[in-house]
């Protein structure tokens, strides 16, 4: 079990005395705030999830928080979900106690195993859960991703599958077939907000003003990871290389096509870029479009 910390974030105004006319700086404090002894001590992990405030839409999540070396809440389950597919000798280290140094000892653990193949022979998850191969290469893809990375958003609130807590509670069989193997996130996820203490504004957001819980989005940015679907934009310099080549493109066609059949060669290169654009970004693959086709074009 994962549980969820609290980061509590403070102002304060520096001690320094402003100059004139201008404004007292704000220090920035930020605490750490796990649940009680009791329950942070019987837990695998405890960890924050930070969404932001600003922009208000929200599109990505923290893998890694900046400043406080810890996983995000998606990111430590991710972890401790893959644990029983290390390659760990006997009597070693779980790998939920690895969690502090993610982006060393558990790549290299995760890595380890998949070159020496030696993955954990627990046989395959229920239906439709990724085996403990898939968990450890997902495991290992995740090291290489952004602290910062794009959601993959699945659809509208409750798109990821929601169940009521009390048929839990209550031993319901179906419902306990749905959630066997399989990780759960507990927390609010209402079809109806009125006061919106947990809604986060996303590009789902419904006209009626149902946003997406917190439990939600983590749930979705554990997914992103577990399937290996987070959105990656193309780096930097691929990014420049593609909008240069493409203006090249569009320059040599009409430098040597007369007329309109230039102009057709144009709009044939464009609708062919645009299907390239929309199918790799379906393989969660983000070329550039707005600047190749609505600035070169």
């Amino acid at each position: 079990m994962v549980l969820f910390g609290y980061l509590q974030r403070e102002f304060r105004p520096l001690p320094a005395v402003p100059p004139a006319g201008g404004d007292a700086g704000l220090l920035m404090l930020e605490r750490f705030q796990p649940p009680i002894p009791q329950l942070a001590d019987a837990a695998a992990a405890v960890a924050p999830f930070v969404l932001p405030k600003v922009p208000a839409r929200v599109r990505r999540f923290w893998i890694r928080h900046p400043d406080q070396n810890l996983l995000s809440l998606p990111a430590a389950a991710q972890v401790v979900y893959s644990a029983d597919a290390y390659a760990r000798p006997p009597g070693g280290e779980p790998a939920h106690t690895m969690l502090a140094t993610f982006a060393d000892d558990t790549c290299r653990a995760a890595r380890a195993s998949i070159v020496n193949d030696r993955t954990s022979p627990v046989g395959p998850g229920e239906a439709g859960s990724p085996t403990p191969e898939q968990r450890l290469r997902a495991l290992s893809a995740s090291c290489e991703l952004p602290d910062y990375t794009y959601l993959n958003f699945y659809g509208p609130p409750r798109t990821v599958l929601t169940l009521p807590f009390e048929k839990i509670l209550a031993g319901d069989a179906a419902t306990l077939a749905q959630v066997r193997g399989r990780a759960v996130f507990v927390g609010y996820s209402a079809s109806f907000q009125p006061s919106q203490r947990d809604g986060f504004v996303s590009v789902f957001s419904s006209p009626n003003g149902l946003d997406l819980s917190g439990v939600e989005i983590a749930a979705t940015a554990f997914a992103n990871l577990v399937n290996r679907e987070t959105i990656v934009p193309l780096p930097d310099l691929q990014r420049f290389l593609l909008v240069l080549a493409y203006g090249t493109g569009l320059l040599l066609l009409l430098r040597y096509l007369p007329g309109y059949r230039g102009v057709m060669a144009v709009l044939a290169m464009t609708g062919l870029y645009c299907l390239l654009v929309y199918s790799l970004f379906l393989e969660n693959l983000w070329l550039p479009w707005v600047v190749p086709v609505l600035v070169c074009t």
